[in-house]
């Protein structure tokens, strides 16, 4: 069976929804594709690596033209562009470390631990199971703290959100930028 069709509709619900309400795209498509993958019978460890590869790999074409969309009505300030690039490249490549190295060998490593302490293997593979759940709770504080240190904060308040979006009694933030 093809399924071009279920595509092209999830294409044009998240194309259409994104345009018109402002949504990340990338949150209607994943859970949109993740469905599709897991119907047409995809191996179910790797649906969601497949819909979230597919949705950044759609977001890149995308990100291009509304890029390029944005330059030429003079809305781009490639000057800060070029000083959050290398901050942008540490911090992926740092949560890659962080999500794929060290979260991901911990079970072993307090796996090896706690066979060296000479604890019971029934105590080792417990310590692991539950090294292993908290990896998702390390990797949610993570991304907790993160938000934390954001200038918005967790929650912004609508003072501040205004001050980030619309500017200060000086002016626009694209005044106050020398962009406008």
């Amino acid at each position: 069976m093809d399924w071009w069709w279920a595509y092209l509709a999830v294409g044009v619900f998240v194309g259409f929804f994104s345009g018109l309400l402002g949504i990340g795209g990338g949150a209607a498509m994943v859970p949109l594709l993740a469905f599709i993958f897991a119907a047409k019978g995809f191996a179910a460890q790797y649906v969601i690596h497949l819909a979230l590869g597919t949705c950044v790999a759609a977001i890149m074409f995308t990100a291009v033209s509304s890029a390029r969309s944005h330059h030429r009505h003079k809305a781009v300030n490639w000057e800060i562009l070029r000083r959050l690039f290398p901050g942008v490249i540490v911090g992926a490549l740092l949560i890659y470390f962080v999500q794929y190295k060290f979260l991901s060998d911990l079970p072993h490593w307090t796996n090896a631990v706690a066979t060296t302490v000479g604890l019971p293997g029934n105590a080792v593979t417990s310590l692991s199971d539950l090294v292993t759940r908290l990896n998702f709770v390390l990797f949610g504080l993570i991304l907790v703290v993160t938000m934390l240190l954001r200038p918005q904060g967790l929650i912004p308040s609508r003072i501040r959100q205004e001050e980030l979006t619309k500017g200060t009694h000086e002016g626009s933030v694209a005044e106050v930028q020398g962009v406008a």
